[in-house]
């Protein structure tokens, strides 16, 4: 398993990220938001995409499933499942399927996944948004909510938009 980590964490270092326009945005200035889950965690989202909806922000949600091509959401919204068949051995999605995440841009990006997750990071480094919000250090991301204890996925998300609206106004 290390091997295995230690050689795709080699190539996530050599992959491109798209030219982008990092910053940090305030959480009301946020239009459109991609996060990437895993289809084991999808009903703590409900409360953030209510949230979400409420300030009038576009949501996107990643899902990578566990071989369920069909998922079931307690909520309605935009979303795309991702399979284990369409990333190959080292966690990266395959080429035929990076253009569309591409030319996708994003204000914000955030990552539910852990840092042994290689899909979600390759991922995050795929996809174009000014501001990558994970909860483990890495260079993927510009913004990192970590605790001292493991935070639940909906306690990281409501962190999340509580440093969101501490960022000052452009």
């Amino acid at each position: 398993m290390f091997i295995s980590s230690s050689i795709s964490n080699y190539f996530l270092a050599k992959i491109k990220s798209s030219a982008r326009q990092q910053s940090f945005i305030n959480w009301n200035d946020s239009s459109e938001i991609v996060i990437i889950v895993f289809d084991n965690h999808l009903n703590h989202l409900v409360n953030f995409l209510e949230n979400c909806k409420k300030d009038n922000i576009s949501t996107h949600v990643i899902i990578i499933s566990n071989g369920k091509k069909k998922i079931e959401l307690n909520y309605s919204c935009h979303h795309t499942v991702l399979t284990d068949k369409q990333f190959n051995i080292w966690g990266f999605l395959k080429k035929d399927l990076t253009v569309d995440f591409k030319e996708s841009n994003f204000d914000l990006l955030i990552n539910l996944g852990t840092s042994t997750q290689m899909k979600s990071l390759s991922l995050s480094k795929l996809i174009n948004a000014k501001c990558k919000i994970g909860r483990f250090k890495h260079n993927v991301f510009d913004m990192i909510i970590e605790s001292e204890h493991q935070l639940t996925d909906i306690t990281f998300l409501e962190q999340v938009i509580i440093y969101l609206k501490m960022i000052k106004k452009n």
